[in-house]
């Protein structure tokens, strides 16, 4: 007599796993969904939708970055603005709902836009488009170009990203590969004092043989002067690696290289010299792409590689780098497009994300997203309004507000070019202020097997947070699919019902599944209901010999 065994499927609250080979390297996918651990409960939640929320310019273009200011214009009451880049013309948002576009630039399609904010008692938002270098007063909403100075090779200066520690701006070379810095909070005053210097650079003094001094506009090439007229530059020590791209977080400036990473940090000195904390051994590792950086809650992601470092997702605590990506990652950046390829952090919800964007060896868009609370992968996709299929999530670049806010930039340029909001208990993804679409959530099973022996799979059930669709014009829907071959191949999409509004109890179940030897399991739906999901168990017979 055949014994039916009922057992939980522990692998069916997960992150991402998807590799090359299946059946060998992993199958298991989390699409829309992330993982939440409460106490020892763990389960898979959905992520919400995405609202329409502010249509910046006519015209479909990328959200190409963001940014979110401490502080705002006077007209405003000083309530910060968050600020937009769709290709070359960056857009500000300001508290009114007013939609200003500040900046017309040229993006570096290599380096794309850097913003820090310069402090003091007149803040600036400075903005690099890696190429030129402006700067936004952020209380006037007076915009001013960073004239560049001539370098110590002779070149002007061309700066590929900008960066702002203990007060001082710092912007990197794309030119020589070397840094260059200001004087702490130089952008407090037009004007700074000067050592008077005739043209062949010796210093001019009066009938008493004492230095001559003048005052010189910080805009016109003297920001990154001291007063003694001596231009402030640092390479990188530890290789002759040239500087990529800098970033500032907490009082540590992390400075990438091709292949080296320094860390610096400012003394409390009168000269405020730079000190170098940390670095990684000449080669070991580097920066791959300058778009990639991103930072999360005072962490760091980045892709890197080096002549003794395998290729992949890095992630920097304080001055301490470890590896966060996959094998399965790993092989999939290495076969993509990384001209095309961007990153970005952000942080909510107890969560700290670090996502990255690319172009697959397929030429198909791919988003994942690494989730620190739980160290999971996870893949975040849209809906294709032309064909259905799904590709990398539309909605890019996100930015948290001072009221609360968790708002995107749109990437597909089927949309317009708008600002959305992520919307708690909203399941649709807005096309444009009228229209809107429903997403794909799901979860896809490692591979389960019993000891390469065939059983009988009797059925299937699904637990969650069913009964949650208010709507009663909506009949809510889901899907499952079985692969007998290790996740290569999809049988015959088997759909159900979905409890509605106060069936809390009932769970989604599937009978008579056949026979099965290492089958997965994928389970999905696009229901515009929100979709928690506890545990998978399953009923099986098992047949007592081996293939």
């Amino acid at each position: 007599m055949n014994v039916v065994n009922t057992s939980v499927i522990d692998s069916f609250v997960g992150g991402h796993n998807k590799a090359e080979n299946p059946n060998i390297q992993g199958c298991s996918i989390s699409n829309n969904m992330i993982t939440e651990v409460n106490g020892e409960v763990k389960y898979l939640r959905s992520l919400f939708g995405k609202k329409f929320y502010k249509e910046l310019t006519v015209g479909k273009y990328n959200c190409t970055g963001s940014f979110y200011a401490s502080v705002g214009l006077e007209t405003e009451n000083r309530l910060p603005s968050s600020f937009w880049c769709f290709n070359s013309q960056v857009y500000e948002v300001r508290p009114s709902g007013n939609v200003v576009r500040i900046l017309s630039g040229r993006m570096d399609k290599e380096y794309g836009w850097t913003f820090v904010e310069s402090g003091g008692e007149r803040p600036y938002l400075l903005i690099c488009d890696g190429n030129t270098l402006h700067a936004y007063n952020l209380y006037t909403g007076e915009m001013k170009l960073v004239e560049m100075p001539l370098g110590i090779t002779g070149e002007t200066i061309v700066p590929s990203s900008v960066s702002c520690l203990a007060g001082s701006i710092i912007v990197s070379d794309k030119n020589t590969g070397y840094a260059y810095y200001s004087q702490p909070y130089v952008l407090s005053n037009d004007t700074m004092e000067m050592l008077k210097k005739d043209s062949d650079g010796n210093i001019i003094t009066d009938g008493d043989k004492k230095p001559l001094y003048e005052q010189v506009s910080v805009w016109n090439g003297n920001i990154f002067y001291d007063m003694y007229a001596t231009l402030q530059y640092k390479n990188a020590e530890s290789s002759s690696d040239s500087i990529v791209c800098l970033k500032a977080v907490g009082d540590v400036l992390t400075v990438y290289g091709r292949s080296s990473i320094e860390f610096w940090t400012r003394s409390d000195t009168e000269g405020m010299t730079w000190i170098r904390t940390n670095y990684t051994s000449n080669n070991s590792l580097g920066l791959k792409n300058a778009r990639t950086v991103g930072v999360f809650n005072n962490l760091q992601g980045f892709l890197g590689a080096g002549n003794r470092s395998g290729f992949g997702v890095y992630m920097i605590e304080g001055t301490q780098i470890s590896k966060i990506s996959p094998i399965w990652l790993d092989e999939m950046l290495f076969k993509s497009t990384l001209v095309n390829v961007f990153a970005y952090g952000y942080s909510y919800s107890n969560h700290n994300f670090y996502a990255i964007h690319f172009k697959d060896a397929n030429d198909r868009h791919r988003s994942f997203v690494f989730d620190l609370a739980t160290g999971d992968w996870h893949e975040r996709t849209s809906l294709n309004v032309n064909d259905m299929k799904a590709e990398a999530t539309h909605y890019v670049y996100p930015v948290f507000t001072r009221e609360g806010q968790l708002l995107y930039g749109s990437f597909k340029t089927t949309k317009p070019s708008a600002v959305y909001e992520g919307t708690k208990n909203y399941w649709y993804e807005d096309l444009t202020a009228t229209q809107k679409m429903s997403f794909v959530r799901g979860r896809q099973t490692p591979l389960i097997i019993d000891s390469e022996r065939e059983f009988i799979l009797n059925a299937l059930s699904i637990e969650g947070n069913f009964g949650q669709c208010d709507d009663r014009n909506i009949k809510p829907q889901c899907m499952l699919e079985i692969s007998r071959d290790g996740g290569y191949t999809y049988g015959n999409t088997i759909t159900r019902p979905l409890p509605r509004t106060g069936e809390y109890k009932k769970r989604v179940i599937w009978n008579g599944l056949g026979l099965v030897r290492n089958c997965v399991i994928k389970f999905s739906t696009s229901a515009p209901v929100d979709l928690l999901i506890q545990n998978a168990s399953m009923a099986t017979v098992s047949l007592g010999y081996r293939l």
